[in-house]
Order: C-alpha cells, then structure tokens, then sequence
C-alpha cells in the first residue's frame, strides 16, 4: 500500500461513523499534508491526521491523530482523493509541534513557491486574534519574508541577511532585468540602479541537469548586457569563513565599481537602493 492510500485509509479511520458533520470532519495535516501537496519531500513514517478536539480516536503504528480547536471544512481540500490539510493551517499546525522559526521560514518559501499559499493568507493566519502555540514563530517568519520581498529559496533569505549584516546594501526583493526583447528575469540580490546582481546557487534548485543549464543561460544573458556584474555565491561559501569573507570582497569592490560607473558616487546612496 502507498503512502497516499495509507493517508486515506488514516483519514477514513479517524472520520468514523457519529453522523454528525462536524465530528466526523478529519484530514491529512502537518509534515504529511505537505508531501501530499508537493511541497515537502517525505511525509511521516505515520500519516498524521487531524480530528476535532472532542473526538477521541486511537492512533497505531501508521496513524498519528491530531487533535485540533480549529479543524473546519474551510481548511480542507482533496489531493488524489485524500482529504487534506490546506498549506496554511498545515504550517500552524508544525508551528503547534514546535518546529522552529527558521523551519517555518524554509517552509513558508516552499509553499509559497508552489503556489500552495499566499505570503496575504499566511500573514492573516499569524496575525489573528486566535491564539495558538508557535503563532509568535510562524509571525516572525511571515515577517522576515513580507520585510526581504519576493525569496525562492532558504539560502537567498540567508545570504540577504548576511550581506545586510555586513553592511552591504541591496534592493528588496530580487532584481529585474530588462532584455533586448522585451522580456523580463529577476537575479535573487542585487541593486539595479547600479546593474549589480547576485545569483544564489542552492544545491536544492540545482539538483537537476535542466536547472544547471537554465541558470547558466541566465547568467550568460545579463553577462551580454551593457554594464551589468553579476557574482554566483553558494552554500559552502556561506558555511566557511574564509570563502565568505573572500565574497565579501569581491563584493564591495564590484559595488563600489559599478557605483561609480553608473552613478558617479563612490557607494549606493540610500535613496539608490530600493526599500
């Protein structure tokens, strides 16, 4: 049996027979209603379902069942037949569980990355009158991401806050690129009045062959245009020391090259870096 016929049998075991819509109301929720959206890689090794807080319903080695003050129909929807979780209430639910700010940081990109939510609903969701356990992570989170603008991965958050820590300036939000055609591509950081770009490569993104190449081609476009710099940062740049430091550097010296060139200054202006 699969992991979403587990799921669907969990769902149907925990709505039992009461005849009352209500009670019987269950769903897929946390880690597995994530897998089951496509927005987390691997579910519990047990289906984790949601149920009302009166009812009372046994888990079993492939059943966690979640007791919940807050479990409604509008919550809900179906994936392959399964009655599931929609992204949202999932992440407060994990919030409830005690998964981190950081966790839910990640979490919230990937969603919303997606398409499974909006940055609108999770802000609505954190900043309700209700209380709920881990509300105050889940807000910090939705408040990183609302404060660095549109974020496609962890590590572009990561490397936002480290250059920012450093004293380097840069525009919220990824940075648009007018093509010769028409067209229009974002580099994760960067400062477009001085045609400066950063590009993030998370081996995550990078997993496939097709994603290397589409970002290699996207490198080699806005490397054609006229007064454009743009630098790669990864990971492992991050984690080591001397490697980041090294970064740094080379950024300061491009900024302030690029500074001068395109604006006459010897270093961004507040008023040139979009807020």
């Amino acid at each position: 049996m699969d992991a979403r016929a587990w799921m669907l049998a969990g769902t149907i075991h925990a709505r039992g027979r009461t005849g009352r819509a209500d009670a019987d109301v269950a769903a897929v929720t946390g880690w597995s209603a994530l897998a089951l959206l496509g927005v987390h890689r691997s579910a519990s090794t047990r289906a984790q379902v949601a149920i009302p807080e009166a009812r009372r319903v046994t888990g079993g080695p492939r059943l966690q069942v979640i007791r919940s003050r807050r479990l409604s129909a509008a919550d809900i929807t179906s994936v392959h037949g399964v009655p599931t979780m929609r992204a949202a209430p999932a992440l407060r639910v994990l919030a409830g569980a005690g998964v981190s700010r950081e966790r839910l940081t990640s979490l919230a990109i990937d969603v919303l990355q997606a398409g499974a939510t909006t940055l609108a609903e999770l802000d609505g969701l954190a900043s309700s009158t209700g209380r709920f356990p881990g509300r105050g992570r889940l807000s910090d989170a939705v408040t990183s991401l609302r404060a660095a603008g549109r974020t496609d991965s962890p590590l572009e958050l990561r490397a936002r806050r480290v250059l920012r820590s450093a004293g380097i300036p840069l525009d919220r939000g990824q940075v648009p690129v007018t093509l010769p055609d028409g067209g229009r591509l974002h580099l994760d950081l960067g400062i477009a009045a001085i045609r400066f770009g950063i590009e993030v490569d998370s081996f995550a993104w990078h997993s496939t062959r097709s994603h290397l190449d589409a970002d290699a081609r996207r490198s080699n476009v806005v490397s054609a245009l006229g007064g454009w710099r743009v630098l790669r940062l990864t990971w492992s740049m991050i984690e080591t020391g001397d490697e980041l430091s090294s970064f740094l550097a080379d950024v300061r010296q491009v900024v302030a090259t690029q500074a001068q060139y395109h604006l006459g200054v010897p270093w961004p202006r507040p008023s040139d870096v979009v807020a």
